[in-house]
């Protein structure tokens, strides 16, 4: 039961790692490894499904979060652009965590992948106008940062959430079993 509850928490713990940037993916990826392989010996192969699933998904969101932040670079960004949005966008994302209160799970949710994508804009644009870059160019450079960040978390938030309810429907089939 202990064990149980556990990889609950850490499935919990690894969706609210994803949603703020961190990489909860992969949290969650282990922790179902982990329960397969030490909690789970007598039921064989037929729950590795789970880890190796939770293994594609993780791969997945990684692959299109990289690939709509590689957009922002494409458009001409520079390094610094890239590290002060990153620095942004976990800043936004821990306001819009906070502005988000209000509503109970949703208002933190959306208050934290928009404000995050915000973030992830503002510093962009900093960051190429510090490196001595025209606004224009700046504020096309942080656009394209806000959509990739906005996209990149999409599709890792829909990874995750997917990897939690394998998570939990292995946690059920054990139950069950």
């Amino acid at each position: 039961m202990i064990v149980i509850m556990l990889l609950l928490i850490l499935l919990i713990c690894g969706w609210l790692a994803t949603l703020i940037g961190m990489p909860g993916n992969w949290l969650m990826l282990a922790a179902i490894s982990a329960f397969t392989y030490w909690a789970l010996p007598e039921h064989g192969a037929g729950t590795w499904g789970y880890t190796i699933s939770a293994a594609v998904l993780a791969l997945i969101g990684e692959v299109v979060e990289f690939g709509a932040s590689a957009a922002g670079l494409a458009k001409g960004g520079s390094k610094r652009g890239a590290a002060l949005a990153m620095i942004g966008a976990i800043i936004g994302s821990l306001v819009g965590a906070a502005l988000g209160l209000p509503i109970p799970v949703i208002g933190s949710v959306i208050g934290i992948v928009l404000c995050s994508a915000f973030g992830a804009m503002l510093g962009a644009v900093l960051g190429e106008v510090w490196k001595g870059k025209k606004l224009g160019l700046s504020v096309a450079i942080g656009r394209a940062a806000f959509w990739g960040r906005l996209i990149g978390t999409g599709a890792k938030l829909i990874c995750s959430s997917i990897i939690l309810i394998l998570g939990i429907s292995l946690i059920v089939s054990t139950w069950a079993g």
